[in-house]
């Protein structure tokens, strides 16, 4: 919405408060996904599966760069593309039945010494 009017002759300072806006929040959601992507996994995991899940958003994003110059004469099959990858990554953690671990430990089979 915001880059669709920028694209349309919209003002410098418009285009530089939306490219902000867009990286503060893409920064946010990196910065939340971290945190949450290490109390998913146990102990003995947890270094291994952050680690996978950085590298898999880091090979999606260069991916998605060559979808999006692949795409960018027809914008809505772009549009069409990035709702079904959305939607895919939305509901993939509905599917696999995931517990709530909410106020839970989480079982590690790391002993103290």
């Amino acid at each position: 919405g915001m880059f669709a009017f920028s694209l349309k002759g919209g003002s410098a300072a418009y285009i530089v408060t939306a490219a902000s806006i867009f990286q503060a929040t893409s920064t946010a959601a990196w910065a939340v996904l971290g945190v949450l992507s290490s109390e998913v996994y146990p102990t003995e995991l947890r270094s291994t599966g952050t680690g996978l899940l950085g590298a898999s958003g880091r090979i999606g994003a260069m991916i998605a760069q060559f979808v999006n110059s692949a795409l960018l004469k027809s914008p809505v099959v772009l549009l069409l593309v990035t709702m079904c990858m959305l939607s895919i990554g939305f509901l993939g953690p509905c599917a696999t039945g995931s517990k709530d671990l909410t106020n839970r430990p989480l079982g590690d089979r790391i002993t103290s010494p």
